[in-house]
């Protein structure tokens, strides 16, 4: 039987909604292990920070979609 792992997240910018601070390693620590074959993520820019999570988790293929504000995705 084959398992397909999934997980969906709101990032916030990769900023931490207690103080702001940047939490991208944080957030990778958390789902590097989960060895996903697919993430939903809610609330990014399309920058260097997404990139740089789907690098970290291995993630050779993504897509972002802007949604209704034209500054989130």
């Amino acid at each position: 039987m084959s398992t397909f792992r999934l997980a969906t997240i709101n990032v916030h910018l990769f900023n931490s909604p207690k103080n702001g601070k940047n939490n991208i390693n944080d957030l990778i620590s958390i789902l590097e292990p989960l060895n996903l074959d697919l993430i939903t993520v809610q609330e990014i820019n399309n920058n260097d920070k997404w990139k740089t999570f789907c690098q970290h988790l291995s993630l050779p293929n993504f897509i972002y979609g802007q949604g209704d504000k034209a500054y989130l995705g």
